[in-house]
């Protein structure tokens, strides 16, 4: 029996529910225990593609393509004999992508459910919707419209609920979206290209997550118990996480209280499998996390389950991040240098926004809307009284989609670089002394030799290798090479699964395109017009309806010298 992991949630005793896409339910025990070893129990079976749960007053309450099915075992043997239908009033269709996405119980006993949006042939009434049921199932509201691929986030202290996407037609990159009455995010399905306006202005993400960082969005996660008591999760008690699938990853995501901005910052990479939903377990108060593998991901196992704690090592992620119109705030748990955080040379910042159109994807392109990416100066560094918070001084400020500040730790014997990417919609003043700063002053003053004077970085094999993993692009391109993980197989058959073309021997080889097109010899042109403009010419056998996946544009997001590199690596890249 195939167990492909793809919900979970927690009974209070620390036992863990968990969902299959195949259907059945497990009830799996010991995970709080010293010993670390599991119990695994099924617990029901038969249902139709869930992939997500929630226990409810000690009941599991599962969504599948029927709906809402309450699970309950009345002879007390540990098997579910009672299926019940809660709540089949949603609509819902037979249609590939109109997936039953995620559901999150409210506080207030209602369900929150959330939809997918694709339509490739069968017309669904509320794809790509964020619907809310009533508690006793009798009726449901939708909530927030043209989604994508949603999968959602709750926060039962606050009542705050989430919802990422997943980058496509009319989503440029992963966004993380307020689920608030009435909001309308963009979505229109293939099908419909040119031919349905859109029925409402699009609302703006709090967040947008570069496609580099995060190909594909998942589920977010408070950790938080219930009541909102504590996680024991260190520095990151409290924090709202995302989940990251394509390359499975995890990111804490900071929204701003009083604005539709926010920020995000990776934290956690290498997980084995592709993961897509995460829940705290309300003994330990640690984080969970399962996935399986459902489209292309760069995991190396079918499915998997995983317990995230904390480490020893002293944490550096920032607990704050703010945009202001003077610069950015970044807040730590611990001081900072004050010799190193005076040296703005440690700091570099660069921003872009993308165009949100029904093209799959986009590049990235400068507030002026030229493609690429543009430099800030860092005209000064200022550090709070306890050396905790740093303020980073940028002449310039403007509204961004994305604003990218990297740099390097100010730490002493510290090599190490990270980067934050804010979203930024306003730009208020702070008052910096009521931040524990000795004064509100701000150094905009623009000095010799800040403009961007960067040396040109020459082209090799070595960084093209280095910047097709960076950017993802191994997930869905075969190279063959040691050390890379290969794209993943189809467990039926062991063929790989076929989500984007090989580049082993892609160079110099014919190529047929699905317009009946074909090109002699793949050359630099040619690689080079498929990163920038993928649509343009799309292999046979590798269209969009077939693998589930469309390659964005990189234009504006990658440098010349990048892309040069790219080419050598697939030049360099022979069959064996």
């Amino acid at each position: 029996r195939n167990v492909r992991l793809s919900g979970l949630d927690f009974f209070p005793d620390g036992r863990a529910a968990l969902c299959t896409f195949d259907g059945d339910v497990w009830i799996v025990s010991g995970m709080s225990g010293a010993d670390g070893k599991l119990s695994w129990q099924r617990f029901a079976s038969g249902l139709h593609e869930p992939q997500s749960l929630a226990i409810v007053g000690g009941v599991i309450q599962v969504f599948d393509r029927n709906g809402i099915v309450r699970l309950h075992d009345t002879d007390t043997n540990g098997e579910a004999d009672w299926y019940e239908n809660f709540s089949n009033i949603v609509p819902q269709t037979a249609e590939t992508r109109e997936f039953p996405m995620d559901m999150v119980a409210a506080k207030d006993g209602s369900f929150y459910l959330a939809k997918g949006g694709q339509i490739g042939s069968t017309i669904g009434k509320v794809n790509g919707t964020v619907v809310q049921v009533s508690p006793d199932g009798l009726s449901y509201e939708i909530i927030s419209t043209g989604l994508r691929q949603p999968y959602l986030g709750y926060d039962a202290e606050t009542g705050i609920l989430t919802s990422s996407d997943q980058q496509g037609n009319w989503k440029p990159a992963t966004p993380i979206y307020r689920i608030e009455p009435g909001r309308y995010f963009g979505f229109l399905p293939e099908k419909y290209k040119d031919r349905v306006p859109h029925p409402a202005p699009i609302d703006p993400p709090e967040v947008w997550i570069p496609h580099f960082i995060d190909q594909s969005g998942a589920g977010q996660v408070w950790l938080k118990g219930p009541g909102g008591t504590p996680a024991k999760m260190g520095a990151f008690n409290g924090s709202l996480i995302h989940i990251g699938y394509n390359r499975p990853e995890i990111f804490k995501i900071y929204l701003d209280k009083d604005r539709e901005q926010g920020a995000v910052v990776p934290l956690l990479s290498g997980f084995h499998s592709g993961v897509l939903k995460g829940r705290m377990n309300p003994v330990d108060g640690l984080l969970y996390l399962c996935g399986f593998e459902i489209w292309g991901s760069s995991g190396s196992s079918i499915s998997g389950l995983f317990r995230v704690k904390p480490g020893t090592a002293t944490s550096w992620i920032p607990q704050q991040i703010k945009a202001e119109k003077r610069g950015v705030l970044l807040s730590f748990g611990q001081a900072l240098s004050p010799e190193l955080a005076a040296e703005v040379g440690r700091f570099s910042v660069d921003r872009w926004n993308y165009r949100q159109t029904h093209e799959y994807g986009s590049g990235n392109f400068k507030l002026d809307g030229t493609p690429g990416q543009e430099s800030l100066p860092v005209s000064s560094t200022k550090l709070s009284v306890d050396k905790k918070s740093l303020f980073i001084g940028l002449p310039g400020m403007a509204p961004a989609q994305t604003l990218r500040v990297t740099y390097r730790l100010p730490v002493p014997d510290s090599v190490q670089v990270d980067s934050v990417y804010l979203t930024v919609r306003s730009l208020p003043q702070m008052t910096l002394t009521s931040l524990g700063f000795g004064d509100n002053k701000v150094d905009l003053t623009q000095k010799a030799g800040m403009a961007d004077n960067a040396v040109p970085i020459e082209p090799t094999i070595a960084l093209g290798k280095e910047v097709a993993i960076r950017f993802g692009c191994v997930a869905c391109h075969a190279t063959g090479e040691a050390g890379i993980p290969a794209p993943p197989v189809n467990p039926a058959n062991g063929a790989q699964v076929a989500v984007g073309p090989p580049w082993i021997g892609l160079w110099g080889s014919e190529r047929t395109f699905t317009d009946g097109m074909v090109i002699k010899s793949a050359d630099e042109a040619y690689v080079r017009e498929s990163i920038l403009d993928p649509p343009r010419r799309v292999a046979a056998g590798f269209e969009m309806e077939k693998t589930g996946v469309g390659m964005p544009s990189y234009l504006g997001v990658l440098k010349d010298h990048e892309i040069d590199s790219i080419i050598l690596f697939i030049k360099n890249l022979k069959k064996k």
